[in-house]
């Protein structure tokens, strides 16, 4: 990974002055003193549980779009309202069959980007 040049003394990457006494440092650089770089295990994990976060706030954030309860999702999904809000809090993994069908009873379109070693990309939309 390649490091951010280096920030004007006093502003920010985005060019936003800062409050005397404050340095401006890059989400990647900051990433990488927090959770090690790229690669590592403990980098890996950070990212992973970042994602799964993200894939409960989008299931939220469809569910209200849809103008549905977490106790009718889960009995369209054919689970109890409690997984749904422990599915949106991301207080225990999502399988691939439960989102599948949280997709369908959301009537949702997903997007999957597969990448191999970085020479192939692949999208496939699955639509559910």
């Amino acid at each position: 990974m390649k490091k951010s040049a280096p920030l004007k003394k006093g502003y920010s990457k985005g060019g936003i002055k800062l409050p005397s006494g404050y340095s401006g440092v890059s989400m990647e650089e900051l990433k990488d003193d927090l959770f090690g770089s790229e690669g590592t295990v403990e980098r890996d994990l950070y990212e992973t549980e970042l994602k799964e976060e993200i894939l409960g706030d989008v299931i939220r954030h469809m569910r209200k779009l849809k103008h549905l309860t977490q106790e009718e999702l889960g009995s369209k999904v054919g689970v109890g309202k409690a997984q749904i809000s422990r599915i949106e809090k991301n207080y225990n993994n999502v399988t691939i069959a439960n989102f599948l069908r949280i997709l369908h009873a959301l009537n949702v379109k997903v997007r999957l980007s597969v990448e191999v070693e970085a020479q192939e990309k692949k999208e496939i939309e699955l639509s559910i």
